[in-house]
């Protein structure tokens, strides 16, 4: 049997493994040293030889601990099987020279074909799959059960759950062989507020470092792309940095803290220091959280609540009490905020936003292909909202002109809230 160059009977011999029920290695290979052309060409069957036996390491052990340390165990596939084929190079083509049929182990069953090598493939279905799936944090693993639920069963998927993890591990390799290789680098998201009263990311920014140079950089950068104009406010964390670039940058904006930031903090940072059994943490809340507060009604209650629970000399407490004009509205209410600051749904939707399609080991390709996928989906959602808005009206329920002029030009989320206002309005007040 002759063959026009080694890659043809090597493909010759890995149908024939298929069919016979064993899987194919290539194997040896000989050159000519002048022409470097191939000269013999051996193919195997995978099992055959034996594994390389290897010399016991002896690792000294500071912790004497009785724990085993856990280590890989290997199964053993190759059992010195001779099955195999030889070709010769004669006269520029390849000739079958020796073949041996015979095999010491028994041959898989057709069934068992897709749990072999030669049996699976991963097609560019699979990988597009896998692809499109990490882009909404979906890994291998559920990709490949997505897929079993496409094709109907495992045996028609065509590849392993093992191929899918290989795959997308050599795809990360590639990646980062020409990625910056930049990892935990810190995501800075521009969040407001649009016209259906949900969260919509304006702007975003990766840094390396939270220092004043780089937020700097940030603020400077998103004043540019807004085309020169300031935010009315900007909500931020505690950052001690972001505090000294702010009004290095802004001139007339207003800087406050994200209150779901400092109250996240609470159970951390006070609570443990208390007994299980007190309830400081709701008694806090109350004091914060409420939307009609003065500055003098919110400094009683917190007055009255610390002294409850003798905590006058805590440092975290007294820290944020002496930075209250930064992030109890009671000190701002005169600045319109769209309730930003009166609940933590908002800023709670958001972290689980960012938190559901990045981790700190993506690469940059990565994170930025999942980035454009969440904030298409942001966009979907707007549109869905804009196009009922558009087409459906909601119901008034008094015979009032100006909400039925309302309910035209609001959108349903704004329309709603108005609505209630006029409800009460002229059936909750009442005349002295």
């Amino acid at each position: 049997m002759n063959f026009k160059d080694p890659e043809e009977g090597l493909s010759f011999y890995k149908v024939y493994a298929t069919a016979s029920g064993f899987t194919s290695r290539k194997s040896t290979t000989t050159r000519r040293k002048k022409a470097g052309v191939v000269a013999f060409q051996y193919v195997v069957c995978n099992k055959e030889g034996f594994k390389a036996s290897r010399k016991p390491v002896v690792e000294a052990v500071e912790d004497k601990s009785d724990k085993a340390r856990s280590t890989r165990r290997r199964m053993l596939t190759r059992v010195g099987c001779g099955a195999q084929m030889c070709m010769k190079n004669i006269n520029g083509s390849y000739v079958v020279t020796y073949f041996k049929e015979e095999h010491n182990h028994p041959l898989y069953t057709p069934g068992c074909a897709k749990f072999h090598k030669h049996g699976r493939k991963m097609s560019i279905l699979h990988k597009k799959i896998i692809i499109d799936n990490s882009k909404v944090n979906i890994g291998p693993v559920k990709s490949f059960r997505i897929m079993k639920e496409l094709t109907g069963s495992y045996d028609n998927v065509g590849a392993s759950k093992q191929d899918f993890k290989k795959f997308q591990r050599d795809l990360k390799a590639l990646i980062e062989g020409s990625d910056a290789q930049m990892y935990n680098m810190i995501l800075g998201p521009f969040t407001g507020v649009d016209h259906h009263k949900k969260c919509i990311t304006f702007a975003a920014a990766l840094i390396s470092n939270e220092d004043i140079v780089s937020f700097e950089w940030v603020l400077k950068t998103f004043v540019k792309a807004m085309g020169g104009n300031e935010p009315l406010c900007l909500i931020t964390d505690e950052d001690p940095a972001m505090k000294v670039a702010f009004p290095k940058v802004f001139r007339s904006t207003k800087h406050r803290f994200c209150m779901w930031h400092i109250m996240k903090k609470m159970p951390d940072k006070v609570c443990r220091d208390l007994p299980p059994d007190y309830d400081f943490l709701q008694k806090i809340c109350k004091a914060v959280w409420s939307e009609e507060n003065e500055p003098s009604e919110f400094e009683e209650r917190w007055a009255k609540v610390i002294s409850e629970f003798k905590l006058e000399n805590h440092d975290w407490l007294l820290q944020i009490y002496e930075k209250r004009e930064m992030w109890i509205p009671a000190y701002f209410r005169d600045l319109f905020l769209c309730g930003i600051m009166r609940t933590t749904s908002r800023s709670e939707s958001e972290n689980n936003f960012y938190t559901k399609f990045t981790n700190p080991h993506l690469t940059l390709v990565e994170f930025y292909m999942r980035f454009e996928s969440a904030l298409d989906a942001q966009r979907h959602t707007q549109g869905e909202n804009d196009n009922s808005s558009k087409h459906k009206h909601p119901e008034c329920k008094t015979r009032s002109a100006i909400e039925k002029f309302a309910s035209e030009v609001y959108t349903t989320t704004v329309f709603y809230e108005f609505q209630d206002e006029v409800e009460s309005t002229l059936f909750s007040c009442m005349w002295a």
